[in-house]
């Protein structure tokens, strides 16, 4: 221990004790030197002598050196400053070494970021590993999860064992109207034990009690508490106006809670979820609420599974719920965590897999950049072996070098994987911050080590073989050696594999988006302008108060100028909001395969047809007259719909929809794709809104507006609502093509950040076939030279570097084909309108990639082409 010790402290005093070793190799030598002199001797011969008798001096110094301290250690440092000095020797090799790799580690510390926040981050909850939420299904149709009914689950709640505990809350949105400007805010109602089951408590505050069900209590978010409280402690007490309902603010919840989502503000008992819907809790047909539960010790997904496969088989048994197929209903049991990674797995791992093969590409050139100088150092190399150096000391070395050289690219990918987190922050699942915290710097600095290891090993094990005869051989023949040009071969083949799978994937993402975005909606969204209105109940009881604002709204806009066309819809294609209903088909269609049919079903204002551009096909639109008090009800159903009920028939005049049962048919509309533009358009019926008695009706409504600036009619319509009622928030203002371009963001990101890889990945790959062939251009200058001497033309010599540089990009491909088509099976599930196989897109890729691979050729394989014989052989 205390020799250790001892080693420890030697390397910290290294100057000091060096001073003393010389200061006591000097007082040695003095003292030979005066005894030698004694003896009679010169001088200078006593010098000799003492020198002689001592030994060589650097050597007793390295050995003392050894034994006093940390051998490795020491060797480590001074390889590092060795490598440090190297490159300020050769300064643009190493920014060209630094900057390659820089893009490849930044891209992986960038997408780990992501990976890491979202995949890997434990969730914010207690033991989340035993968090389960349940969910509904239709038999005959497993797997469309849905919510659970109330009845449901009190019955989960106390028919198994498998669950702890288990709570239910249902989402909507209230207008806030007394802290501030009057805004829409999502709030959650809850169970009283949420916060319980997940493990969590207030920051400041507490927590809902049991037994609190009923009580005008509420617990906000932190984001709430700081817009609209200051972050003041003294927030607790005061009150939120949610609809003109007061509750007393009992909790605030700390900054880094977002249960269920980020956007949630407040959290409010469960009972202001059935307030006026007491069927809600009896009934099963009122599948309303979500939930969320912990395992009991002993308990597991599968004991959990089983008790839900029996309460699944007592409720079909009971017929108390409506099944969609009729086949009955069966629960589920999902661990938390799947359920909010949801879909941006997958598309995660694909771009950490296509960042990975960016740094492949990445090492591969910084390998090509290794192996020329490591030729142009053999005989440095050769030296070293011939006066002692060992081949690992030269391996160890080299290594080193190259592990510097990727902790350079490191820190500046840190800096760029910054940039990018910025500009992906805006576009990462909901609830989800990525930054470069202590997992990622870890992460980044194994990559580096692990990549200056990968790219390095291969030049520094060639270096540190040739011996010396060898490399003064093949110095004087100015030809390189067989080994040289297979291992430039066997780069070329990989950077064109790799690059190829790149390529492809990408170019099939960037058909895909294509292939989603040229699709028709079955309507026009230019020019189109939507806006979404939630009336506060407390000051809209009646539906007589509600319509009159939407009217006073909707002709005060239609005079404002540009505006061609304005309506209302309590529901809109793609934006998320659209209500459905169901029905039994059989009713009209004796032999209609289902006994389920869901319908989208839209309350519209006169006029939606033509501001819309939905087509009308057959029979008129909603009028005005259909408005009236008093007028019969009517309706326009879809082609979708009137072919699926009528098929060979007239559906005009036709009745029996159902819950529009004395509804009559007075016009067939295009087909609209509803809910998602990569499905087919589904059944549809619009009625008028105004013919709408229910007690919601109106409550939530679309302001669609036609103009062909959408924009400049934004001020107009804020301040039409704002003069109509300042209390009433507008919850949305979007254009049109916003919403549409919002629907497909992630498939947008996805691709784009692909399309960016595969660039990346192109321009590495140019780049290093362009290094290697001049590189190895410059090595068989004398066999050029020769050949150009014995009458070779130019485009002899052009011809023969393409092609050989031809061969190895056709291997490229052909692996890299092989490679895409395995590789591209991950991107099935995001592809629309074309298959991961498809012929033209790989031969399209290929193609591209093998005319830039040869143009990258082309350019030294020209320069090859000016030399004069005459100078290269005088040269040689």
């Amino acid at each position: 221990m205390r020799r250790a010790w001892q080693r420890v402290l030697a390397l910290v005093h290294r100057d000091r004790i060096d001073r003393e070793l010389d200061d006591e190799v000097r007082a040695h030598l003095e003292l030979a030197e005066r005894d030698a002199r004694s003896a009679g001797l010169s001088p200078e011969d006593a010098r000799r002598d003492a020198l002689r008798r001592f030994g060589a001096i650097a050597s007793m110094k390295e050995v003392h050196r050894d034994e006093r301290g940390v051998p490795a250690l020491e060797h480590l440092v001074r390889d590092i400053r060795y490598g440090l000095r190297a490159m300020r020797r050769n300064p643009g090799f190493a920014i060209v070494t630094v900057l390659t790799l820089t893009l490849g580690i930044g891209a992986n510390t960038a997408i780990f970021s992501v990976v890491n926040a979202v995949l890997l981050r434990p969730l914010p909850y207690r033991d989340a590993d035993r968090l389960v939420t349940i969910a509904s299904s239709d038999v005959g149709r497993r797997g469309a999860a849905m919510a659970l009914s109330y009845p449901d689950y009190q019955d989960i709640a106390k028919l198994t064992n498998a669950v702890a505990d288990i709570a239910a809350y249902s989402n909507d949105r209230y207008n806030l109207t007394n802290t501030g400007a009057p805004r829409e805010v999502r709030v959650t109602r809850t169970t009283p034990n949420l916060l319980a089951v997940l493990g969590v408590s207030p920051l400041i505050g507490r927590d809902f009690a049991m037994g609190e069900s009923y009580a005008p209590f509420a617990i906000i978010s932190h984001a709430l508490w700081l817009s609209d409280f200051g972050g003041d402690e003294s927030a607790l007490g005061r009150m939120v106006s949610l609809d003109g309902q007061h509750f007393t603010i009992i909790g605030v919840m700390p900054s880094n809670f977002a249960f269920p989502d980020t956007s949630t503000g407040v959290w409010i008992p469960i009972s202001w979820a059935v307030a006026g819907a007491p069927a809600m809790t009896e009934m099963r047909m009122y599948r309303a609420f979500s939930t969320v539960a912990r395992l009991a010790q002993g308990g597991s997904l599968e004991t959990l599974g089983a008790d839900l496969d029996v309460l699944g088989g007592r409720v079909t048994a009971s017929g108390e719920a409506t099944s969609k197929s009729g086949t009955g209903e069966s629960f589920t049991a999902t661990l938390l965590r799947d359920r909010i990674e949801g879909s941006a797995r997958q598309p995660l791992l694909i771009l950490m897999g296509a960042v990975v093969l960016v740094l492949l590409i990445a090492c591969v050139n910084a390998a090509n950049l290794l192996v020329a100088r490591a030729n142009a150092r053999e005989k440095e190399f050769a030296v070293r072996r011939a006066i002692g150096a060992g081949r690992w000391a030269i391996v160890r070395q080299l290594l080193v070098e190259s592990v510097v050289l990727a902790l350079g690219a490191a820190t500046l990918g840190l800096a760029l994987a910054a940039v990018g987190l910025h500009l992906l922050a805006a576009r990462l699942p909901q609830g989800y911050v990525a930054d470069i915290d202590a997992p990622v710097l870890v992460f980044t600095s194994v990559l580096a080590v692990a990549t200056g290891l990968a790219f390095g090993v291969v030049p520094a094990l060639r270096a540190s073989a040739p011996t010396l005869e060898r490399s003064l051989r093949d110095s004087a023949g100015g030809t390189a050696g067989q080994s040289h040009r297979l291992t430039r071969n066997a780069l070329i083949v990989s950077e064109v594999a790799l690059a190829l799978v790149l390529l492809v994937g990408s170019a099939l993402l960037v058909r895909s988006f294509i292939g989603v975005t040229t699709i028709d909606p079955g309507f026009d969204p230019q020019g189109l302008l939507a806006a979404r209105i939630r009336l506060s109940p407390e000051r809209y009881a009646t539906l007589r108060q509600k319509r009159t604002f939407f009217d006073d709204v909707v002709q005060r806009l239609q005079t404002q100028p540009g505006v061609s066309a304005v309506t209302v819809a309590d529901g809109l294609p793609l934006s998320g909001v659209i209500n459905k209903v169901g029905m039994n088909p059989h009713s009209i269609r004796r032999d209609d395969p289902d006994t389920f049919l869901k319908i989208t079903a839209v309350d519209v204002g006169s006029g939606f047809f033509s501001a819309m551009h939905i087509p009308i096909l057959q029979g008129r639109a909603i009028i005005a007259d259909d408005e009236r008090a008093g007028a019969a009800p009517v309706c326009v159903v879809s082609k979708a719909l009137a072919d699926r009920l009528w098929p060979g028939q007239n559906a005009i005049g036709q009745v029996g929809l159902g819950r529009y049962d004395d509804t009559k048919v007075v016009g067939i509309a295009g087909d609209v794709r509803a809910e998602s533009l990569e499905h087919e358009a589904g059944p549809a019926i619009y009625v008028p809104a105004a013919q709408d008695d229910h007690d919601w009706s109106y409550e939530q409504m679309w302001v669609v507006v036609r103009s062909a600036h959408p924009l400049r009619v934004v001020p107009a319509l804020t301040q039409m609502v704002r003069g109509e009622d300042p209390t009433q928030p507008i919850a949305s203002v979007s254009t049109y093509d916003a919403i549409i371009a919002q629907h497909y963001a992630s498939l947008r990101l996805v691709m784009g950040l692909m399309t960016l890889f595969a660039g990346l990945a192109l321009v590495l790959a140019v780049i290093g076939i362009a290094g290697v062939t001049a590189y190895a251009v410059s090595q068989r200058t004398r066999e050029l030279g020769i050949r150009i001497a014995l009458g070779a033309q130019a485009i002899d010599v052009l011809a023969l570097l393409l092609r050989e540089t031809a061969v190895l990009v056709a291997a490229g491909l052909g692996i890299g084909l092989a490679a895409a088509l395995e590789a591209t099976q991950t991107l099935r599930s995001l592809l629309y309108g074309v298959v991961s196989t498809d012929p033209v897109t790989y031969g399209g890729a290929a193609l591209a990639l093998g005319l830039v691979a040869l143009l990258a050729c082309y350019v030294p394989a020209r320069r090859a082409t000016r030399l004069d014989p005459i100078v290269v052989l005088r040269t040689e």
